[in-house]
């Protein structure tokens, strides 16, 4: 009896299973919770992120770089049939590279190409193997640990094909590259962290938004900017510790210094050169220090005893200070040593060697100005006797200082005005502010916030900048009070006699600065001259930018932004 109710119960086993093979025969392979469709009609893929290397995503172990999702990451799917395009929320199972969703059914007979992105973004849509928006989003957000690498959730991207109901094999990666900045506390106290900021060159895209190609994974920026900041919350690093943070970045190249620089109990800390020449690229992790002893003028004469010096807006490599010293001792020192100049002479730029020690004599109390240039290994500290001045220039009626004896003086402080296109023809020009460089009073730097100046950008078109809106003078040739506009006291596009024959050359009008990376902070002469009307610049871009260099009559210009 035993016996019988066995065989019974084997025969029925043997039965179901052959019922149940028959029944699912055509997508045997895929009734499993691996990848492709299961019974209850959700679709599996597993995603490819790779054992070592910050080749994916999001957790990465510091040490060995090893990567792992987090458990309700969501990618988003562009699928293509032939015929249409449909995203898809694909969500991490919380089981390693397993996502799933519930929008998408596969067709037997049909091929499909897939477009991923990480993190899903609604309206992440495809046309021609290219995002339809500027979808991609590379920005810091905030770390609460040192070395807190779980929470640098970058951009990563994957193409795919897929035929019928198999799943595709998918392989992400990477759309940012990861700066490691290590954070070394070199002072005597503790310190309490509030930021980490990359700087580079205008013509960097750093952080922002963009479109993104398929094909080859660049990116296209809509808005984006030339620095990254994270915010630091909560992190105190002790004397003589380091502490690690990770700064994701867009894809770049850069010809001058990239800057990292910290903030800790409201003092800035500064690397002063990361690198030069450099390229970042998607994918990969590049270290930089930032050593909070650094850069700095300290001795007797310092208030304090200390002051850290910081990078200029307009050349990171050169660092400046400008204030009040009393008499005594005056040191610059850099990490790897005091700065030695070759010429100690106030006034005068000069180069320098480091060593372990070496000051200035400061003889009296007033105002001095350090100069300090890191990548051309120059120093100069100016007394009051010595110190640079603004900008200066006596205007003469016709330019004919004989015949009209009385002048026109002008010292441009911050002030400077812009006629043409670039005002939108106001006909008396429009008022354009700029901060002077500590460095020198002479280089003025107009860089505008995006999200609170927008109203402060010029046009493109043509243009050419006055030093005055207008003067009245008597300029002494008998014909009393004169008025002078915009168009008699500017700055533009010609030199006077530059083809030597001691004749005024013919104004070169509509000098085109293009469009263009490779054509943007790119130094341009000037000439400021009297009643050369027609001298314009043609800007093919709305500059965000601009640096004039007064006393070589040069400047640079850039559209740094995407607006």
């Amino acid at each position: 009896m035993e016996d019988s109710v066995m065989r019974k119960l084997f025969y029925t086993a043997a039965f179901t299973a052959i019922v149940m093979t028959s029944c699912t025969e055509e997508i045997s392979d895929t009734l499993t919770m691996g990848p492709g469709l299961a019974p209850d009609g959700k679709f599996y893929i597993e995603v490819n992120t790779g054992t070592s290397g910050p080749e994916v995503k999001t957790v990465f172990d510091p040490v060995t770089y090893e990567v792992s999702w987090k458990a309700e990451d969501e990618i988003g799917a562009v699928i293509y049939d032939g015929a249409e395009y449909t995203l898809h929320r694909f969500t991490n199972t919380g089981s390693g590279n397993m996502f799933v969703t519930d929008t998408f059914t596969p067709e037997d007979g049909k091929d499909y190409v897939w477009y991923l992105l990480y993190p899903y973004v609604d309206g992440f849509m495809v046309a021609d193997g290219k995002t339809t928006s500027p979808v991609v989003n590379i920005s810091t957000g905030k770390q609460t640990a040192a070395g807190d690498a779980g929470h640098v959730d970058t951009p990563v991207y994957g193409t795919a094909e897929s035929s019928g109901v198999a799943a595709p094999e998918v392989k992400m990666h990477h759309l940012a590259a990861i700066i490691k900045v290590t954070v070394t506390n070199s002072t005597s106290e503790s310190m309490d962290l509030s930021s980490v900021s990359l700087i580079a060159d205008g013509q960097a895209r750093l952080s922002g938004t963009f479109s993104l190609d398929f094909s080859d994974g660049s990116l296209e920026a809509d808005r984006s900017l030339a620095t990254a900041e994270l915010a630091v919350e909560g992190v105190s690093v002790e004397p003589g510790e380091d502490a690690v943070f990770y700064i994701p970045c867009a894809p770049f190249e850069t010809t001058s210094p990239m800057i990292a620089s910290v903030k800790a109990d409201g003092t800035g800390y500064s690397s002063p050169k990361t690198a030069a020449s450099y390229k970042f690229e998607a994918g990969g992790v590049y270290p930089t220090v930032i050593d909070c002893n650094h850069i700095a003028i300290n001795g007797s004469s310092v208030p304090g005893g200390r002051i850290n010096l910081t990078p200029t807006v307009e050349n990171p490599a050169v660092y400046a200070w400008l204030g009040d010293l009393s008499a005594g001792e005056l040191s610059v020192v850099m990490p790897e040593g005091t700065v030695v100049p070759s010429d100690e002479s106030f006034g005068k730029k000069t180069s320098y060697t480091l060593s372990s020690g070496h000051v200035w004599s400061i003889p009296s109390a007033g105002q001095y100005r350090v100069v300090l240039d890191t990548e051309k290994e120059e120093v100069a500290v100016y007394d009051p006797a010595t110190d640079l001045k603004p900008y200066t220039v006596t205007w003469y009626k016709d330019g004919d200082k004989e015949k009209y004896p009385n002048g026109h003086t002008t010292v441009v402080e911050n002030k400077l005005w812009y006629v043409g296109a670039g005002a939108n023809w106001n006909a008396t020009g429009n008022e354009i502010l700029f901060t002077p460089s500590v460095a020198d009073p002479q280089i003025l730097v107009f860089a505008i916030n995006p999200d609170t100046d927008i109203d402060r950008r010029m046009r493109g078109g043509q243009t050419k900048f006055s030093i005055e809106a207008g003067a009245e003078f008597d300029a002494g040739g008998g014909d009393g009070v004169e008025v002078f506009n915009q168009s008699d006291w500017f700055l533009g596009s010609v030199r006077e006699d530059a083809d030597g024959d001691g004749l005024d050359d013919t104004p070169d009008t509509n000098i085109t600065i293009p469009f263009g990376a490779d054509k943007q902070n790119v130094w341009t002469d000037m000439y400021g001259g009297y009643d050369v009307r027609e001298s314009w610049w043609n800007f093919a871009f709305w500059p965000d930018y601009i640096v004039m260099d007064l006393r070589n009559m040069k400047f640079l210009m850039a559209e740094r932004y995407s607006w």
